[in-house]
């Protein structure tokens, strides 16, 4: 094939020559200068690099901010609703994950029992599935203390570790209060028996004494 040159002096054949012509003018009818087309990429390139680094900018600053309009006093955050409370937990391991805000002074406001308080089934179960996707951003030793905490009491049968006790509670009462009334029953059944038995002897000695006056009436 015969060779051909090209705008950019290096040699090509006829074939690439007509296909690398083709090219160039589809780029002046788009309006690109194919002899500057390497400045143009490394300007588009730059204009894209300098777009990423300004959104990622924006992102940390967002974050910054948000950690810094986060609460983070246990009793400013036990304060709120339990909803409240769920809202701020979501927020508060986003913002741990990045390393905006330090995961021990969460550990402290969740482990708190005034954290749980009021707490229903279904928030509480929400909560539950929060930390145990998270439990990797806290120590071993938190780990384990979380997951024997009063979070992980919450069940799906719409009760918590609290409501448990509770119940549990109730009952231990309720069997202490039939000990004692069964107790207080069986003393006086014997308290009855006892006055019987004491009664029986009396009428006994009783009898007696009056058997023997009328013998030694008889005698004389």
């Amino acid at each position: 094939a015969k060779m051909a040159s090209f705008s950019s002096g290096i040699m090509l054949s006829r074939s690439e020559a007509q296909r690398q012509k083709g090219d160039e003018l589809r780029m002046r009818a788009a309006g690109i200068d194919p002899t500057k087309i390497d400045e143009q990429w490394l300007g588009e390139v730059m204009s894209r690099r300098q777009k990423k680094e300004a959104k990622v900018d924006e992102d940390v600053e967002k974050e910054k901010r948000l950690a810094a309009e986060l609460p983070m006093e246990k009793s400013e955050v036990v304060s709120k609703k339990p909803e409240g409370r769920l809202t701020w937990l979501h927020k508060a391991l986003v913002l741990a994950a990045k390393g905006r805000i330090p995961v021990p002074q969460i550990y402290n406001i969740i482990q708190s029992s005034k954290f749980t308080s009021g707490v229903s089934s279904k928030v509480g179960l929400k909560m539950k599935g929060l930390v145990s996707a998270n439990l990797h951003l806290f120590k071993k030793e938190q780990q384990k203390s979380l997951q024997s905490g009063r979070l992980m009491d919450f069940s799906k049968d719409g009760s918590s570790g609290s409501e448990e006790e509770k119940k549990k509670s109730k009952k231990r009462k309720h069997s202490d209060s039939y000990s004692a009334s069964s107790h207080s029953r069986h003393s006086r059944s014997r308290s009855r028996s006892s006055s019987r038995r004491s009664d029986s002897r009396k009428k006994k000695k009783k009898r007696k004494k009056e058997k023997d006056k009328e013998k030694e009436k008889e005698k004389d």
